[in-house]
């Protein structure tokens, strides 16, 4: 089966992991000698606007803050305080990963090899990796949102722009196609642009969960000029509260997430998959008019196939070397699998495949994404489902002895 729809698990892949705390901390965590006056420290970290720094030592396991020191006597190691495991993280942690823990914590301590190097604040939202793997899922939603529109509005999505927009839209085109550009005018358009037509688009803009274009703008409106302000050299923090700025980066992250769902959901891949006739090697069928009658104590059967993952067109015998190496991993689960196959229709196509009862969804999902596929069958005595193997949802149903597959329909604007 064909590689998912979604950029996103290649996208945190290369972005959210390959930018890790690393990228956001470049000065040494700041210092002051456990000998010195408590007051002197507490002026030097005001002059600094620090509200917090380590005491100097090899490796460094004791921090102050200013608070304290302001209200205590003696030096600043009779007011040291250790540094917790639970205020620390290793310098390669996710970046992404780094936000969200400063959605509870004003600041954590970096480790190198176990030992405390640096400082992460709230403030160091504003550097350039924080806003690089904010952009990218801008870009990400921008692209799902073309993909959206397009598919509900059909071929009347320009007429939903209006006549100034509709005039730029094919200067930029003409001017592109001048240039020999291979293009259309959907490429022509901008992050705002797709997100107007969305919010006019009631079919779309109730899947994604809001009611009107009203409660559309008030959640996700501002990312249009986020998306600007972060290409033209902006900063999340811009304009922002450290706060109200780490929930913006998890409502973009979140909203990247449903739109992408929201596109595999309606894509027609999950049709052709649901239109799949699947039968043991002997040519039982399982599905369609003539599919065998099966009991609730026989069910739920899972199909499974380790054939061509990530899209990859492979040899016969690179297949079915993989489809021996899942079926010896369901026998060492203790699961007796049968041989069947799973066809298009018309025959065109056919992919050997590994019949097994005794799986949970999950169980049988997870395997299946071990092994670079999109989806697995599972058959019920009535209904025939469509899973998702990365997170073992049911993308489609249909009854188990039908042929007709689901459809989604486009909608229009308002």
């Amino acid at each position: 089966m064909s590689p998912p729809l979604s950029p996103l698990p290649s996208l945190r892949a290369l972005v959210e992991r390959t930018l890790t705390v690393a990228d956001l901390v470049t000065e040494p965590l700041w210092t002051v000698d456990r000998s010195l006056p408590s007051a002197d420290a507490a002026s030097m970290l005001a002059a600094r606007d620090f509200d917090v720094a380590g005491v100097a030592g090899e490796p460094i396991t004791r921090q102050v803050t200013r608070d304290l020191l302001v209200r205590a006597k003696g030096s600043v190691g009779d007011v040291a305080i250790p540094i917790l495991a639970s205020e620390a993280v290793e310098k390669s942690l996710p970046l992404a990963d780094l936000v969200e823990i400063l959605r509870v914590r004003e600041y954590v301590y970096i480790l190198d090899n176990d030992r405390v190097r640096w400082l992460a604040t709230r403030a160091d939202l504003q550097a350039p990796a924080v806003s690089v793997v904010v952009l990218s899922h801008l870009v990400s939603i921008e692209v799902a949102l073309s993909s959206l529109v397009t598919r509900h509005l059909g071929d009347a999505w320009f007429d939903g722009l209006s006549g100034a927009r509709q005039e730029k839209v094919r200067e930029i085109h003409l001017r592109k196609v001048r240039r020999n550009v291979a293009t259309g005018l959907e490429d022509c358009l901008y992050f705002s642009d797709w997100m107007e037509l969305a919010a006019r688009t009631p079919s779309l803009r109730q899947a994604l969960g809001f009611e009107s274009r009203a409660s559309f703008t008030g959640s996700i409106g501002a990312f249009a000029n986020m998306r600007n302000d972060l290409a033209h050299g902006g900063t999340l923090l811009d304009g922002s509260t450290p706060g109200a700025a780490i929930d913006r980066f998890a409502r973009v992250r979140a909203f990247a997430e449903q739109v992408w769902d929201l596109v595999e959901e309606q894509h027609e891949r999950w049709d052709m998959y649901l239109a799949t006739d699947l039968e043991t090697a002997d040519g039982q069928a399982l599905t369609g008019p003539d599919g065998v009658q099966l009991s609730g104590k026989s069910t739920p059967i899972h199909v499974l196939t380790a054939w061509n993952p990530g899209s990859a067109t492979r040899s016969l015998d690179e297949n079915r070397t993989a489809n021996e190496e899942l079926r010896g991993l369901l026998e060492r689960h203790g699961h007796v699998p049968v041989p069947g196959l799973g066809c298009s229709p018309d025959r065109r196509w056919c992919e050997e495949s590994l019949v097994v009862t005794g799986m949970t969804r999950s169980a049988a999902a997870e395997l299946a994404d071990r092994f670079g596929q999109v989806a697995i069958f599972e058959l019920t005595a009535k209904e025939l489902l469509v899973v998702r193997s990365r997170d073992a949802r049911v993308m489609r149903r249909r009854p188990r002895r039908a042929t007709t597959a689901a459809t989604t329909e486009p909608g229009g604007m308002e």
